[in-house]
């Protein structure tokens, strides 16, 4: 991908193809502009991420045009030509092909993984959440604060005191869940 525009989900791609000619040569396909990026949604969900120049996109082309689509977003409109699986018909999907040498570090045969590949990440597993950077885990980090608040004392005229009891209660019924969500 050469490069991308958030607001209207567009890139431009240098096709990895090359046209080869009848005497023996060939040459590289010009780039391609205004490709519609094809991210996961559905039912007014979606899943957006930054794209950069260099990232790999994978093009679709479609059998017929579809250049009031691109527009209106109208499938059923009629097409004035009858071209075939044209360059200006595809849609690009980003994070496409991966080399081996481009494998993702964040991959798990057991883990669902949403973020930076090296850095801050939500994690999903069998039973367990998990939010944060390798140095710093969100819910570890709750935890140790509501363990710190059932040991803190409290300033009175009768000298340092624990949390009243329905405190400590709450912070252990919390504790308890969390727990839980830690799997």
């Amino acid at each position: 991908m050469l490069s991308y525009d958030a607001s209207t989900q567009r890139v431009r791609v240098q096709p990895m193809a090359r046209k080869y000619f009848k005497d023996g040569t060939s040459e590289k396909i010009a780039p391609v502009d205004a490709v519609p990026v094809q991210f996961p949604g559905g039912a007014g969900f979606s899943i957006t991420w930054p794209l950069a120049p260099g990232d790999p996109v994978w093009l679709a082309f479609s059998g017929r045009p579809f250049d009031a689509w691109k527009h209106t977003g109208d499938a059923e409109a009629e097409e004035p030509t009858r071209r075939r699986f044209a360059l200006s018909d595809c849609v690009a999907y980003p994070q496409g092909p991966r080399s081996r040498s481009g494998a993702l570090a964040s991959a798990t045969d057991d883990t669902m993984v949403l973020g930076e590949d090296a850095g801050a990440q939500l994690r999903i597993g069998a039973g367990k959440i998990t939010l944060g950077t390798p140095a710093a885990e969100l819910l570890d980090l709750v935890d140790q604060l509501i363990g710190a608040l059932q040991t803190a004392m409290t300033a009175t005229v009768m000298g340092p005191q624990p949390l009243d009891p329905a405190t400590q209660a709450t912070l252990a019924s919390i504790k308890l869940l969390l727990t839980q969500i830690k799997g």
